[in-house]
């Protein structure tokens, strides 16, 4: 159905009645879907000046069906938002979605991370990997939720940050020294 409207309509006449509709909480589940299609079809730019702003608020706030949706499609925040709203809405999130008592939310998240942080990694500074994401990722090396496949691709990548920070520092360990 999006795709027979025009862009400018989108912009201008749907999404920001949408994006109004997005302060009442009840209605996020279903005003969300909406916005985040339309958000995908915008460039950086349009993005952080027409949706982001509407997004900030949901993005500290949501919960349950909201906060399942927008983990769902973190990728599409991700790709688009500025690493200082990366920083201070889109991990704080993350780390809410992770400490969320439903399956299916826990479940999201653990698919997502990996993605996600490899994604954060090639927009930002190694740095940025380090002081935010790791954090997020080596306390789950210990869930019992992880099978052994998303053992294995945590434990690769976050093997993979800790090789950059040697490169970066120009130091190399061995792994088999003491």
């Amino acid at each position: 159905m999006w795709k027979d409207f025009d862009a400018r309509i989108l912009r201008y006449k749907v999404l920001p009645p949408l994006c109004a509709e997005l302060r009442n909480m009840v209605m996020q589940p279903m005003i969300l879907p909406m916005v985040l299609k339309i958000a995908d079809s915008q460039d950086k730019v349009d993005f952080k000046t027409s949706t982001l702003p509407a997004l900030v608020p949901v993005l500290s706030t949501a919960a349950g069906e909201t906060l399942l949706l927008l983990v769902k499609h973190a990728e599409l925040v991700v790709n688009k938002a500025s690493h200082e709203h990366l920083v201070s809405h889109v991990l704080p999130m993350l780390v809410r979605a992770y400490d969320d008592t439903d399956v299916r939310m826990q479940e999201e998240v653990l698919k997502k991370t990996v993605s996600l942080a490899t994604k954060l990694d090639s927009q930002h500074e190694i740095d940025f990997v380090v002081e935010h994401v790791l954090p997020l990722l080596v306390p789950l090396l210990l869930a019992q939720q992880l099978n052994v496949q998303q053992f294995a691709k945590y434990m690769s990548f976050i093997k993979s940050i800790l090789r950059k920070v040697e490169e970066k520092k120009g130091i190399t360990t061995n792994d088999g020294s003491t």
